[in-house]
């Protein structure tokens, strides 16, 4: 019985590790997509920006 209770101990242990696992790599890869985007955010917000200021002074 003191068997059964370790073996389900044990196996609990695990799923609670690879659920944090799990976790932790979905969120690893949410962080870098955030990270490659940001950029890319900033650089078309500027060019936005720089071309409206090239307008403003042609008019």
């Amino acid at each position: 019985m003191i068997t059964g209770f370790n073996s389900f101990r044990s196996m609990e242990h695990r799923k609670t590790k690879v659920n944090r696992l799990e976790k932790e790599y979905t969120q690893s890869k949410f962080e870098a997509l955030q990270n490659q985007l940001n950029p890319h955010f900033l650089f078309n917000s500027l060019s936005v920006l720089s071309n409206l200021v090239h307008i403003d002074k042609n008019t």
